[in-house]
Formats: structure tokens, sequence, C-alpha cells
């Protein structure tokens, strides 16, 4: 008993005293969100208080002949439809509102809810709206942005379910 009494007497001066730390719980990331105004192109979004953002790792559609036709504005309005009246945030985080004519570049991500976040690039691209730009890797998340492609290439959704590029690859073709 005698040592158990010892025990009961240094741990809680230990405690008070700092020598021994609690684990606490990891704080969250601070990160701050903006609300999209509008979605000039499938790769630019006009964002309140900070001005015309780019989707990183994604080609402009008209680098890969993509006019404004039914497959565009399939793209500007799935993006307007992920972003509408909800907020987004970027990495890395623009510093503030950029002048006229400047685009920042990020990897942008909308919140669905406290713990969902979709990153729009990754999305737009599984859905074949667009492809990979040939600098993708700058992208923190280019292992994701690959994923995405090659699924989308595998179900031969959007880009890769047209004719062209059904005749020249193979892809596209389905068994239907």
């Amino acid at each position: 008993m005698t040592n158990l009494r010892r025990w009961c007497k240094i741990v809680p001066v230990a405690v008070l005293c700092g020598c021994v730390t609690v684990p606490s719980s990891p704080k969250p990331p601070h990160w701050v969100w903006f609300r999209v105004t509008d979605v000039v192109s499938p790769v630019l979004l006009r964002v309140g208080g900070i001005g015309v953002v780019r989707l990183r790792g994604v080609e402009p559609p008209e680098r890969f002949r993509i006019k404004a036709g039914p497959l565009w504005r399939r793209a500007v309005d799935k993006l307007r439809s992920l972003t509408k009246n909800r907020l987004v945030r970027m990495e890395p985080p623009p510093w503030g509102p950029l002048p006229d004519g400047a685009v920042h570049e990020a990897d942008v991500f909308v919140r669905i809810s406290d713990a969902e976040q979709l990153n729009l690039a990754a999305e737009m691209v599984r859905l074949g709206l667009l492809r990979l730009s040939k600098d993708y890797k700058r992208s923190k998340y280019h292992i994701l942005l690959k994923n995405m492609e090659q699924e989308a290439r595998s179900h031969a959704r959007g880009l890769w379910a047209s004719p062209k590029h059904s005749q020249n690859t193979g892809i596209g073709k389905t068994d239907r």
C-alpha cells in the first residue's frame, strides 16, 4: 500500500508541473472559403473577392479542339451545378484580389457538407468533360487526376465517347 500512496502523490504533482503532457486532439486546418459568382468556361471560375481562378491540372477545352458546342456547354453547366450556392476553397489560397486580367491557378474544392469536399478538376475529368494537361503533375493531387482520367476513358465518358476517338483508339465502343 505504501507504493500506491507514493504514486498517488507523485502523479498529480507531475501533471501540475507540466512534466507529463496529455495528448490533445489535432486542430482542423484553417481554410478560407469563397463563393463562386460565375463560371466563365469549363476551367475558369469567377470567385467573389478574388477574381478569375483556373482549375489546376486540366487543359482548357480550346486546346483539345472543343469549341462552344454541346460538350463545352455540358461542361460549363456541370461546373455551375457543382458550385451553385456552395462555398469553395483553393490550394494554394489566394493572397488577395487579383489585378484585372490576372488568373489564380489552384486546386479548387467545393464544400459538399461539413465533412465532405470535392476536387472540382478531378470530378470534371472523371465525367470526361475535361482532360489532363501536360503539366498536370504541378497539382498536388496529380495521382487522383490521372486515376480519374483512366476511369473516364475506360467507361467511355464525355470526350472519350466521341466517334472520332472511338475510331482512332477503340475506346468508347460499347457492347450495347
